[in-house]
């Protein structure tokens, strides 16, 4: 086709005479396929939409999928999508039903487009933009933009290839494990396996259409992850592996405050408790509100229980509780004298 100008300079006289030359050249030689991709390209910019493509290669020049591959694409993301919120609110190893409140609303928020030509391609729309929290009873709930969800996601699919590229060299399922901070979930694993394909190579890629500045400035506006039918195995492997740890059980533990780590940068408040737990002496790491960390601190100044409760999960050797739906200082438990103090850690905590 001949050389089509675009006017770049929206003040210029001549730039809607120019502009719309341009539209109606792309028209003649591409008909309805460019008329579709102006009126996408028109709505994301009237919406503020990012545009998530996840996309599977296919030997059918028509660009044609069996039904059940385009049906798994589909559902792949969309699990990509609600592993992504639920992420973006609190990292976990799984979630279950846990964080369905943002997911459920963010999902809401995105919009569909069409599929392109060349290879099968589903086309999420996610809005950058909106209020998007974990409940909606509670005021005090942090509340995230669409574009802090497109972050994670885009986080999450580099941890993953990177844990892939460790699997390759080597390094078994549980690698992945170490990721968890980053995004990677049972749920995002289970969605990469409804879109990487164990035949052909799969893909997912991340389109920034406006304030690009909130990505680091090494990363591009487009970011593409590819994945090539070897990657199929490992990443069901991993999910299997994140699939057969246990689920998280509601548990208290009552007992002596023995780290507690405040970070003021990261509005990170973590704290130890040594307890009892089915008899025998344990340490759980918890994660802990300002508030619930000022009781913690309260306890450990009178020297008495701490209790705390909620959903405990075994990571590794280590206990951690995500979040404390109950943090009470037992003032009329005091704890026997201690032989040192407990420790202030401003840094990671320690493994048990």
């Amino acid at each position: 086709m001949d050389e089509i100008l675009v006017p770049l300079a929206p003040t210029a006289a001549d730039f809607r005479t120019m502009f719309k030359r341009a539209v109606d050249a792309l028209e003649i030689n591409y008909g309805a396929l460019a008329r579709n991709t102006l009126q996408t390209v028109e709505m994301m910019v009237k919406l503020d939409l990012d545009e998530i493509l996840v996309r599977r290669e296919t030997p059918d020049d028509t660009g044609l999928i069996s039904w059940a591959g385009g049906n798994s694409l589909v559902q792949g993301a969309r699990e990509l999508l609600v592993a992504s919120a639920k992420a973006t609110s609190k990292p976990r190893r799984r979630f279950a039903n846990a964080e369905s409140t943002i997911a459920e609303d963010f999902l809401a928020a995105c919009r569909m487009g069409q599929t392109q030509v060349g290879s099968y391609v589903v086309t999420a729309l996610a809005p950058t933009h909106g209020s998007f929290a974990a409940s909606r009873n509670n005021k005090k709930t942090p509340v995230f933009r669409g574009r802090d969800i497109t972050q994670t996601l885009v986080n999450a699919l580099g941890a993953s290839s990177e844990a892939i590229v460790e699997a390759h060299s080597g390094a078994g399922p549980e690698n992945f494990e170490a990721y968890v901070p980053n995004g990677v979930s049972l749920e995002l694993l289970r969605g990469l396996r409804h879109v990487v394909s164990d035949e052909v190579e799969s893909s997912v890629t991340v389109e920034v259409h406006s304030d690009e500045s909130l990505f680091e400035e090494h990363r591009p506006a487009t970011q593409e992850f590819v994945f090539t039918p070897e990657d199929a195995f490992t990443l069901a492997r991993a999910e299997k592996y994140f699939e057969q740890a246990p689920a998280p059980q509601v548990r208290e533990v009552s007992g002596e405050v023995v780290l507690l780590k405040n970070s003021a940068l990261g509005g990170e408040h973590q704290i130890k408790v040594r307890g009892k737990l089915d008899g025998v002496s344990r340490t759980v790491t918890v994660t802990l509100s300002p508030e619930q960390y000022e009781s913690a601190l309260q306890a450990h100044r009178d020297q008495v229980r701490l209790t705390v409760r909620g959903e405990m999960e075994k990571k590794s050797r280590r206990l951690i509780i995500h979040e404390s739906n109950l943090v009470r200082v037992e003032s009329d438990q005091i704890l026997a004298p201690r032989s040192d103090e407990p420790e202030f850690d401003f840094s990671d905590l320690l493994d048990e």
